[in-house]
């Protein structure tokens, strides 16, 4: 009777898994794992592009903001300049007691290069000396990105 109890219908009771099962197991997380990885990866090289577009866009408008606020009488311009040699901006003011001044600098964020250039912004109206194009690459991807400056004064992201 015993033996009847175990075998229902003819099969045998059991418990846990078979090995077949545990392999299928560790393989699917296997896979799901390392497409996570190669994803967060593409993520992480996305990022760091993006951050780099951002502060020189940032940047850009920020120069623009000190030309066009009320600050110093005498200051005639507000010029952004940015160096590929290593990845620097810096925005200095030309006029009145301050003239000659690092308003502010920085680094650009690594894995990216960004072009020569300079833009400098007229007090009073935020107008440019002329069209202008600052390039950002990324040297992982090859992805560039663009950030204009008309003579007028408008700032776009392509």
């Amino acid at each position: 009777m015993k033996q009847n109890a175990k075998h229902k219908l003819g099969r045998q009771c059991r418990h846990g898994f078979t090995m077949i099962e545990m392999i299928v197991t560790l393989v699917i997380i296997t896979i799901i794992t390392s497409v996570s990885v190669v994803s967060l990866k593409d993520y992480k090289t996305r990022s760091y592009f993006n951050e780099a577009v951002g502060q020189v866009h940032n940047e850009v408008l920020k120069a623009q903001s000190l030309a066009m606020s009320p600050g110093e009488e005498d200051a005639e311009s507000y010029t952004l300049n940015f160096s590929s040699i290593d990845n620097t901006y810096t925005i200095i003011q030309t006029g009145g007691v301050s003239s000659g001044e690092t308003i502010d600098s920085g680094r650009i964020t690594d894995k990216t290069t960004v072009s020569d250039a300079t833009i400098i912004f007229a007090v009073d109206k935020g107008s440019t000396n002329g069209a202008t194009s600052i390039t950002i690459t990324d040297s992982q991807t090859g992805q560039v990105k663009t950030v204009s400056v008309t003579e007028a004064g408008s700032v776009q992201l392509q």
